[in-house]
């Protein structure tokens, strides 16, 4: 017969080293906030617990003491699974005030399952001295609730991020198709891997958040200048046309009101412009003041439109902003577009002073 440390501690080994590894790495690293970091600690933990609590149930029926301690062990498990999407759901989704609702069958849950203790044949039934799973649906409630969350959390997902990361939402999809292949058969199967998969699977996560976060720009929240030129070159050959745009007089915004206050300027440049393009474009922050716009399969026409579109929107903030843009006219790459646009740009500038009456360009 194995032993105690050979059933729990050895058979969940991997799932330990990789919880203590992830928080060691969080906590001394970093990269996406506090916040939600913490939430990733937190569920790599709950993921923890679980697989513990399955097999110190393994262990009491494998030692024949199959009793009522055993019940326990096996309903903390089944009131963990479900609460591991929810804690996932709060990690991405958007404050608001109804998002509490979401706790709702993960509290019903906990509450039948601890009631299972004290009502025969809810969850469990005792039959030849083991506790197994009731054939009712209570006695399946976990493994519903479980699935109808991690559907919320995969709907969530590709509508906060599919749009523009096709890439990253297949591995979402993947890991999304893993735990749910995995929960399955651990529900149905004396085997347990739904842990270990759902641990791997957040650390993927983690690292496709991590890399949301280093596309993006951290004061405006567009994406940044690598990410500008990573697209500029998986996309070359569809580009059709470049908009390099400047802001005016930010150095006057910085010197007068603080730089908190450029800060706030740029990231309203910045969504005005996001909500101007079309969406067969792109707007990126090159750094400083400026801001780039690429256009893919774009005629000169709306090029030009969105351009005027673009100051029109800005000068109703109360701001400016200065533009020029490059079009394809042979079979020149993005690059050479960027630096006609580049030019087209300080012209407009220059007669954007000019009109101010400053005798040099001002930041």
């Amino acid at each position: 017969m194995q032993s105690f440390f050979e059933i729990v501690i050895i058979a969940n080994f991997a799932q330990i080293v990789l919880t203590i590894g992830t928080h060691f790495f969080l906590a001394n690293n970093g990269g996406i906030d506090v916040k939600r970091e913490k939430s990733i600690i937190a569920i790599m933990y709950l993921i923890l617990v679980y697989s513990l609590s399955n097999s110190i149930t393994t262990f009491f029926v494998e030692t024949g003491k199959s009793d009522m301690i055993c019940t326990i062990f096996k309903m903390i498990g089944l009131i963990i699974r479900p609460i591991i999407p929810v804690f996932l759901l709060f990690s991405v989704l958007p404050k608001n005030k109804y998002n509490i609702l979401l706790v709702a069958p993960a509290l019903l849950n906990t509450i039948i399952y601890i009631m299972s203790i004290f009502v025969d044949n809810l969850c469990f039934k005792y039959e030849n001295g083991v506790y197994i799973r009731a054939n009712n649906i209570t006695g399946y409630l976990c493994l519903i609730i479980s699935i109808v969350y991690l559907v919320i959390l995969m709907v969530t997902l590709l509508v906060l991020f599919a749009k523009d990361n096709i890439k990253e939402t297949f591995v979402l999809i993947l890991c999304f198709i893993f735990c749910m292949a995995s929960g399955i058969i651990e529900f149905f199967k004396d085997v347990y891997v739904l842990g270990l998969v759902a641990s791997i699977s957040l650390i993927f996560y983690y690292l496709f958040l991590h890399v949301q976060y280093s596309k993006k720009d951290v004061a405006t929240g567009l994406l940044n200048r690598q990410s500008y030129y990573t697209f500029i070159e998986q996309n070359n050959d569809k580009i059709t046309s470049i908009i390099m745009l400047d802001m005016n007089d930010l150095k006057k915004i910085n010197d007068s009101k603080g730089h908190s206050a450029g800060d706030e300027a740029l990231k309203k440049v910045g969504e005005s412009i996001t909500k101007t393009i079309t969406p067969k474009m792109k707007v990126f922050r090159h750094g400083g003041d400026e801001f780039i716009v690429v256009c893919i399969n774009t005629t000169k026409g709306v090029v030009l439109e969105t351009m005027e579109n673009i100051k029109k929107n800005v000068a109703s903030l109360g701001m400016s902003i200065s533009a020029g843009y490059g079009y394809r006219e042979y079979k020149e790459p993005a690059i050479e577009l960027e630096k006609i646009a580049d030019t087209r740009m300080y012209e407009d500038k220059a007669i954007y002073h000019m009109k101010k009456g400053n005798d040099r360009r001002v930041n």
